[in-house]
């Protein structure tokens, strides 16, 4: 008897590790797909403030457009974010209504236990979609915050460019400045 306890433990505490693995991979899977999605189309570099007025105007050009393609960047992936949090908000809600579902079929007698079996594989597959929007969620949200820090590094950039073109530059600068944006 004590064995029969000890060996259906241990079968539930595997069970039960074995589960945990699962919603760790699933989290994992939703979390790699979410990041490999939206690559960056800007890599900030550095000004260079040993040029003549001529390139120090097109840096400071190359600057705004490298401020609007990252901008533009971080919108897509704060969208992105936005779209998943409410996907895995509506998935949660799915779960919820089929266990409310399942648990209220099991109570009606004969024909309500097999109902609920319908509902608790919906609210599974429910709970796994959950799951993996959750880890699409996280990677989605490092993404967008990496987005962010390459905006602010670019309007750094742009900043130090036109702080150059206005030092080195004093005459040539309001023509440069002038010019319209690539926004």
């Amino acid at each position: 008897m004590l064995i029969l306890g000890v060996v259906e433990a241990v079968a539930v505490v595997g069970v039960g590790i074995a589960v945990l693995f699962a919603v760790a991979v699933v989290i994992a899977v939703g979390q790699l797909i979410a990041q490999a999605q939206n690559p960056p189309h800007v890599t900030p570099g550095a000004n260079d403030a040993d040029t003549d007025c001529r390139n120090l105007c097109l840096q400071f050009n190359a600057r705004r457009s490298q401020q609007c393609m990252a901008q533009a960047d971080e919108r897509n992936a704060r969208a992105r974010l936005d779209n998943l949090i409410a996907q895995r908000e509506t998935a949660l809600r799915v779960w919820v209504a089929a266990s409310v579902l399942a648990v209220t079929m099991s109570l009606i007698p004969f024909i309500g236990s097999l109902v609920a079996v319908a509902f608790v594989a919906a609210a599974t597959i429910a709970l796994v979609v959950f799951l993996g929007l959750a880890g699409a969620v996280n990677g989605a949200s490092a993404d967008w915050l990496a987005k962010a820090a390459i905006t602010r590094a670019v309007l750094e950039l742009l900043t130090q460019a036109r702080q150059l073109l206005l030092t080195r530059c004093p005459a040539e600068a309001g023509a440069c400045l002038a010019s319209p944006s690539a926004c």
